[in-house]
């Protein structure tokens, strides 16, 4: 079963990641926008599928983006304006496939070049044998777009479910911390979420 999981109250931290394993039900502020990717899987796989609200994790619902093989392969959301984006949170497929992920990059910009924007770190991996999530800081990173790409010749990009929450286009308005639940959460961080799938 390739179950969507994700963590809010259980995290692991490496090296400056987090990995997440509960279910995370935030609202999207990346729901409805446009989304676009350097190609499309003859059989369907559209980049507007990320952020069309289905929350399937199957193929075969038609909610998951699906690139061509090709070098760097890359998904992106038009938020429209701005965003700061603190954090992206990576969530890999579990049953198939889960190491064509790696390794990521991460963009962040107001250029619709999105490869041209600036990296969030480097190069990133998520331990496919231990993990099937990873939280990437990208502390004060700020952008209109945000991309995932995978560097490298030969490359198939698949992903379910972009989320992004608690952003805002002007942190000098927002409201200091506040607890729920017993969580700190922080209205000046942004987190896309992003889960791959494969169509087999």
């Amino acid at each position: 079963m390739a179950a969507r999981l994700l963590l809010t109250l259980w995290l692991v931290f490496l090296v400056g990641r987090t990995v997440w394993t509960e279910e995370d039900t935030g609202p999207s502020v990346a729901l409805g926008k446009p989304a676009f990717q350097s190609s499309t899987y003859a059989d369907g796989g559209a980049a507007s599928r990320a952020v069309d609200g289905n929350g399937s994790p199957y193929w075969a619902s038609r909610s998951c983006t699906h690139t061509k093989q090709e070098d760097n392969p890359t998904w992106w959301v038009d938020l429209g304006q701005s965003y700061v984006v603190n954090s992206v949170l990576i969530v890999n497929r579990r049953d198939c496939c889960s190491e064509r992920l790696n390794p990521f990059n991460i963009h962040i910009g107001d250029s619709d070049q999105v490869s041209t924007n600036p990296k969030c770190g480097g190069d990133h991996q998520i331990d496919v044998a231990k993990h099937y999530a990873i939280r990437v800081s990208c502390p004060g990173m700020r952008g209109r777009f945000v991309a995932v790409r995978l560097p490298g010749p030969s490359r198939i990009l698949e992903l379910k479910g972009p989320r992004l929450m608690c952003a805002t286009p002007n942190p000098s308005k927002l409201p200091p911390r506040e607890a729920r639940s017993g969580n700190v959460v922080d209205a000046r961080e942004a987190r896309l979420e992003l889960s791959t799938q494969l169509p087999y």
